[in-house]
């Protein structure tokens, strides 16, 4: 288009049109494949892909946070569970010996 636009300001002379062998190489419609649509696609394809991978990542942290939350409140409870058992089972052996004694 540079080269055109420059034969018309008269810089550049005898310009010849592009032959139509040339211009019919390699069409899209006919099938060729197109580069340019190819990087255009790919570029949107890998973004997508990226922000897919960050917002997974996002759920994993928040996931792997929850499950971290979950299991120390069971082992709190069931540290709990493990001192109340053993405070019945002193009151039972207490409450045995006492019976025995008497």
């Amino acid at each position: 288009y540079i080269l055109w636009i420059l034969s018309l300001s008269g810089i550049v002379k005898g310009l010849r049109p592009v032959p139509k062998k040339v211009r019919e190489m390699n069409r899209v419609k006919d099938g060729h494949f197109d580069i340019g649509m190819f990087k255009t696609r790919f570029a949107k394809a890998a973004q997508v892909i990226e922000g897919k991978r960050q917002q997974t990542g996002e759920i994993y942290a928040r996931q792997k946070e929850s499950l971290e939350t979950l299991v120390d409140k069971t082992k709190q409870e069931a540290e709990r569970l493990a001192r109340e058992s053993g405070k019945q089972i002193r009151q039972a052996t207490k409450q045995k010996q006492t019976r025995t004694a008497h």
